[in-house]
């Protein structure tokens, strides 16, 4: 699969780096993540492990996006000492919408979590704040997406773009 960044589609930042090198962030937001539920190669996005506060930000080039639902996988290795069951996630410049998981070794994938908005517009960037650490394998992006130069959105699942 091409990386989403190297279509000049999506960015994806971390507040700081652990796990797997910068050049692969964005195969989290891929079909499988990155491992797939039958192959185990331990890699995850992390950030380095007791730096907190921690952040993940996506930033779309040439799309605004609208968030109503995520899925999130917990690395299985470090669900229970590493990955926060708490934070918040903000679209653009919108007040942080709290949300928790209780994430463990049998509990490593949310489903589909509803997100709470605090406006109605597009925007280009989303961002998860974790009060601890996190440790994630796959990332899905449910809700609304458009081009920047289409004004009326399109119903879509935006982690799946590339």
């Amino acid at each position: 699969q091409d990386r989403l960044s190297s279509m000049d589609i999506v960015t994806m930042s971390l507040s700081t780096v652990g796990g797997v090198d910068s050049y692969c962030f964005e195969e989290v937001l891929g079909e499988a993540g990155l491992n797939s539920l039958t192959t185990y190669s331990g890699r995850a996005i992390e950030n380095s492990y007791g730096v907190h506060p921690s952040a993940i930000t996506l930033r779309f080039h040439r799309h605004w996006v609208r968030v109503e639902g995520m899925e999130l996988r917990a690395k299985s290795h470090d669900v229970g000492t590493r990955m926060s069951e708490t934070w918040e996630f903000k679209q653009g410049d919108e007040v942080a919408a709290p949300m928790a998981y209780p994430f463990s070794k049998t509990n490593l994938m949310t489903g589909r979590l509803p997100v709470r908005s605090t406006g109605k517009g597009f925007v280009d960037k989303v961002e998860w704040q974790f009060p601890k650490d996190f440790c994630l394998e796959h990332i899905v992006l449910h809700g609304y997406v458009t081009p920047k130069a289409v004004s009326t959105p399109a119903h879509g699942s935006l982690g799946r773009l590339g």
